[in-house]
Formats: structure tokens, C-alpha cells, sequence
């Protein structure tokens, strides 16, 4: 995991812990997370409450990658992008 930190529209800076490469996903995942703190959610960005654990909060950047942040952070962060295959590896481990 490749850990930045992302200055948003206020000026905060925000922690994303993201994975290496693919700078696509990142962009959108900084967009979507410009958008969460600013309240601007729309139809298709709904946040998933995770069964197993009901403290974090998850929305899909596309089909292969989801975004994780935890319920009572969701403002201020850290950010967790994640591909598909280490999303179910850590929700088994939870």
C-alpha cells in the first residue's frame, strides 16, 4: 500500500492509503473523497455499512476497487483504496 496525503478543496490534508500503480484509481478515489467532505454524495456513491463490522463505511470506486473509511471518521480520514481481492482478504480477517 502506497500511503499519500491528499490536500482537499478547505486545505485539510487527508491520509489515503492506496495501492501501487494504477493512477486512474487514485484520481477518482481523491475525487470521491473531495466529495464525501463536502456532503456532495449522489445516486450511484452510496456508502455500504459492512456487515461484519458495522463500524466502516464502503463505497466503490469501480468494479474492482472500494474505498474504505470508518464510520465515526468519515470527514477527517484515513482512507483505505483497495483492490477487490484485498478488500475480501481483510474483511475475513476482521
Amino acid at each position: 500500500m502506497n500511503r499519500q496525503k491528499i490536500i482537499t478543496v478547505d486545505g485539510v490534508k487527508i491520509q489515503v492509503r492506496t495501492p501501487k500503480g494504477h493512477p486512474r484509481v487514485v484520481a477518482v478515489a481523491k475525487g470521491m473523497i473531495s466529495k464525501i467532505r463536502a456532503n456532495d454524495i449522489h445516486r450511484g456513491m452510496r456508502a455500504k455499512v459492512l456487515q461484519k463490522n458495522k463500524n466502516w463505511l464502503s463505497y466503490r470506486i469501480n468494479r474492482k476497487y472500494r474505498l474504505l473509511v470508518e464510520r465515526t471518521r468519515r470527514n477527517t480520514g484515513p482512507y483505505y483504496c483497495m483492490s477487490r481481492p484485498e478488500f475480501d482478504y481483510w474483511i475475513s480477517t476482521l
